[in-house]
């Protein structure tokens, strides 16, 4: 559908605040297949998800992995949070070279996109979903593996499992998905390229501004949406979760914390709460990734801060 490949292409602009060089691009030599135009084949144990813990554009995918129970039938393989010192647009499966994703039986992510595109020099982005009998990145969009997923895979979902993306609410969760990138998670990374104090409180008004509609809408309704958990909840938990534990401090989004937004933390609580959401939420890894960036601290800006506390997030 058109719309699915509009928010395709705007999830592939977002996708630079994974980036640790953000001018690096991830080239487009590698096309995203398809579930639903038949270009993929649905079969149980044929792919693994790379992705990041990280990552708010890899980790909505893992949440819904375990939500839906496709993680009984779908691998997933997690990179490791920080860059290899002196490699900027790669990621490896552990701390050491050696070491290799298990199920991939590779040690840096380049490996399954050079397999895909032989003269692949992009960056290797997460998530992507890799072809386990090829070896081949055959999809690193993310809007569109949350929704094809959601759609393509119900033979393999259970029927108390929630349906994320109804057709009914196709339209509104792709609207309430597009302000959560443009004025959550592209200000959270545009705001660092600020060059007046004008530009920089302009981008803090779009991003608290898009906090309080959201603040407004759960007064009366446990999700986004209404009282069904939509995509969109998926992709706003990721940012206030990056909200409360980086960007209010290194991004200077510290207008207000997420804790003086009632509506929002107990959300984002209750939304911890629930398994799948908490197994793929590593703040460590969060902070890793956005402070330190690469396995050897250069100076103070790289230095992994000790704060915040982040165990007012047990609490229901």
């Amino acid at each position: 559908m058109n719309n699915h490949k509009k928010a395709g292409r705007d999830d592939q602009m977002s996708k630079n605040a994974c980036a640790w060089q953000p001018q690096l691009e991830t080239a487009e030599q590698v096309r995203d297949k398809s579930f639903a135009a038949g270009e993929l084949p649905l079969e149980k144990g044929r792919y693994t998800l790379v992705w990041g813990a990280f990552c708010p554009w890899a980790t909505p995918v893992a949440i819904l992995l375990d939500l839906l129970h496709l993680d009984q039938v779908i691998g997933k393989s997690p990179v490791y949070a920080l860059r290899h010192t002196g490699v900027d647009n790669d990621w490896f499966f552990g701390e050491q070279d050696s070491e290799l994703d298990p199920l991939l039986q590779i040690n840096r992510l380049s490996k399954s996109y050079q397999k895909t595109e032989s003269a692949f020099t992009g960056r290797a982005s997460v998530p992507a979903l890799v072809d386990l009998k090829t070896g081949k990145v055959v999809n690193h969009s993310s809007a569109q593996l949350l929704s094809e997923l959601s759609r393509q895979w119900k033979k393999f979902i259970p029927k108390d499992a929630p349906e994320l993306f109804p057709v009914r609410l196709e339209t509104q969760i792709l609207q309430t998905n597009q302000q959560i990138i443009t004025n959550l998670a592209q200000v959270s990374s545009q705001i660092e390229e600020s060059a007046t104090q004008e530009e920089y409180e302009r981008l803090v008004d779009q991003y608290f501004d898009q906090l309080a509609v959201f603040e407004k809408q759960l007064e009366a309704q446990p999700y986004l949406l209404g009282r069904q958990l939509t995509l969109s909840d998926l992709l706003l938990f990721v940012q206030l979760v990056r909200f409360d534990v980086v960007y209010y401090y290194k991004n200077k989004l510290n207008k207000q914390p997420l804790s003086a937004l009632p509506n929002l933390w107990h959300y984002a609580r209750r939304l911890y709460h629930l398994q799948a959401f908490k197994q793929n939420t590593d703040f460590l890894a969060i902070k890793q990734h956005f402070y330190q960036g690469t396995q050897v601290v250069a100076g103070f800006s790289n230095v992994l801060p000790v704060g915040p506390d982040v165990s007012a997030w047990e609490s229901r």
